[in-house]
């Protein structure tokens, strides 16, 4: 996309033009935002919500984000080793001692972030015959009982390490998983995977608007599966 900008290096009819047709040419379902000298120049909604009910998006609506929110959960905990109130060498079984006492006492919290732990996953992304394991896992655990990080747990507490700590990098949700469900008891950051939280502790963000909700219920201000 290629914007012409005036003279003072901004052009403000310009970008909705071109925002509006990179998102008509693609098909884009989502909002944009665009501030300039911490102001917003520019907010457009496009898409639906819901193609079910034909519900739009709005510039208010939120939208599960997955994985992407890995990035949150990292910078919450690594908030709270500039308070002091976390290591990063610190063992991780310290913190979920109550739903896995077996883990193994030599996985950190570094290692959970940084998925080098070993550890195994709610679904192992990286087997060679993923899409019938996850025809399988999601048959005999609706997505939509997914609710909270707690409701994953029996899915990887009691696996096997598929490698001893440290050793080497293997992609991982569980680490982070069990992250938000300590924030999620001990009221630090809570509601980690679903969507962008609102009740996030992390000031570095700003304010940024999450939703929790039951995967099962449209939520009036929420992207749904479509």
């Amino acid at each position: 996309m290629t914007i012409v900008t005036r003279a003072d290096g901004f052009d403000p009819a310009c970008l909705e033009g071109a925002v509006s047709r990179a998102a008509g040419g693609k098909g884009f379902s989502g909002t944009v935002r665009v501030t300039r000298h911490g102001e917003p120049v520019f907010t457009r909604a496009f898409g639906m919500a819901s193609r079910r009910w034909s519900i739009p998006n709005t510039c208010d609506t939120r939208f599960r984000v997955a994985s992407v929110s890995k990035m949150f959960t990292a910078v919450a905990v690594l908030q709270l080793i500039e308070r002091k109130q976390v290591r990063l060498d610190k063992a991780l079984v310290d913190f979920v001692r109550d739903h896995m006492p077996q883990l193994d006492p030599r996985v950190t919290v570094r290692h959970a972030l940084t998925m080098t732990a070993g550890i195994g996953d709610w679904f192992e992304e990286g087997s060679d015959d993923w899409q019938a394991e996850w025809a399988v896992l999601t048959s005999s655990h609706p997505l939509y009982l997914l609710r909270g990080n707690k409701d994953y747990l029996p899915l990887f507490a009691n696996k096997q390490p598929h490698f001893p700590p440290g050793e080497r990098h293997l992609y991982n949700g569980a680490g982070h998983l069990r992250w938000g469900h300590t924030g999620e008891e001990d009221g630090v950051s809570a509601r980690f995977y679903h969507y962008p939280q609102q009740d996030l502790d992390v000031a570095v963000l700003g304010n940024i608007s999450w939703c929790a909700g039951d995967m099962g219920w449209a939520i009036h201000d929420a992207v749904v599966g479509n």
